[in-house]
């Protein structure tokens, strides 16, 4: 909040420090304060060009840069719009609707499709990421992670080491996920009649790699339910074909919860001793027949193998009876998932290469 002096000499600075320490990236995110200029978009025109004009010409055009609001002339300037805010809530929830209008926009305009800002936090799983992935894919959109640089640089520093994922949660196998759908999006694996699909922010996939350049997309069908007390008994329908049930667990107790027994179709699945599932963690029946117990911020605590005969969930309609011990007042959240026929879909064109 400048006038129209103070803000030349801001922008000046910030182009001062792009050339000092050769810096890729950077938002003009409040660009609209130079409003206070009193020179209304012109304030706004000022202070981007005054940047640029100071870039060494060498950065000029190399340097990625957004704005939290859209202009006529820092069309020229800007290499996209990416909007949408991760503080409020996961990537779910914080501005969902916002950021999926904003594809119409861009589309419009003849801008880069991008999804905005989303918070990469300790307690973010591989389910949210595929999620947010999902909807790259059908907008053919980026987006922007925000992390912590140490938890970054201490897992890219070691990312071979056989328990990476038990000391930094769901975060490796999140990054490699993004690899994956990410060299999917850009190699034009995706079709336009499953673009569609994808956008709908309500429906959910796996994306399994195959072999190089090839992929098997799979619609997931979740349910959520909530557990709070005794016996519980869920009706869980499988319109594919017969495959190992999964069940994720997460405990909001701020206690670990005592002996949890699951049981399908009136044959025991699980017994979980008590005090084994921590407080505020989670507990996960995978596509492979296996049990894993992690903390909140998704880090494996334990895994052991089940039957496969007693995890296999039928096609048709099954009773999954939950039984837990809770502390008065805390409760469970369950999250089934049935997994959908594969769709083999291959690379269509070189990924591009980084810059």
């Amino acid at each position: 909040l400048t006038d129209a002096s103070l803000a030349q000499e801001v922008a000046h600075q910030i182009a001062r420090f792009c050339n000092e320490t050769g810096a890729q990236q950077l938002s003009f995110d409040g660009l609209e304060g130079n409003w206070s200029t009193g020179y209304g978009q012109y304030g706004r025109t000022l202070f981007t060009q005054a940047w640029y004009q100071t870039l060494a010409p060498s950065l000029r055009g190399q340097i990625i840069n957004d704005a939290s609001n859209p202009g006529h002339f820092n069309w020229h300037i800007n290499t996209r719009m990416n909007w949408g805010e991760p503080w409020y809530a996961g990537f779910r929830e914080s501005q969902t609707l916002y950021r999926f209008k904003n594809q119409v926009l861009f589309e419009r305009n003849l801008m880069p499709h991008m999804l905005g800002w989303f918070a990469l936090r300790p307690d973010t799983c591989l389910e949210d990421a595929e999620w947010l992935l999902a909807r790259a894919a059908g907008f053919d959109a980026g987006f922007t992670l925000a992390t912590s640089l140490a938890s970054t640089a201490q897992l890219a520093a070691d990312p071979a080491s056989a328990d990476t994922a038990r000391r930094f949660g769901a975060t490796a196998a999140i990054l490699a996920t993004i690899a994956e759908w990410e060299t999917a999006r850009l190699s034009g694996a995706f079709p336009p009649e499953l673009k569609l699909r994808l956008r709908d922010n309500l429906r959910e996939f796996h994306l399994q790699p195959v072999q190089k350049l090839e992929w098997d997309l799979r619609e997931v069908a979740v349910t959520r339910h909530p557990y709070l007390v005794g016996t519980a008994e869920f009706s869980l329908t499988n319109h594919f074909a017969a495959q190992p049930l999964q069940l994720i667990v997460r405990s909001q107790s701020t206690t670990p919860i005592g002996e949890l027994t699951v049981e399908l179709n009136g044959a025991t699945v699980l017994v979980q001793p008590g005090g084994s599932l921590p407080a505020t963690g989670s507990l996960r029946l995978t596509g492979d027949s296996e049990v894993v117990l992690a903390d909140n911020t998704w880090k494996e605590l334990a895994r052991r193998e089940l039957s496969p005969q007693q995890t296999s969930l039928p096609v048709g309609t099954s009773v999954l009876r939950i039984r837990a011990a809770l502390p008065e007042g805390d409760k469970l959240q369950l999250e089934f998932r049935v997994m959908g026929p594969a769709t083999r879909i291959r690379s269509q064109r070189p990924v591009p290469s980084a810059p």
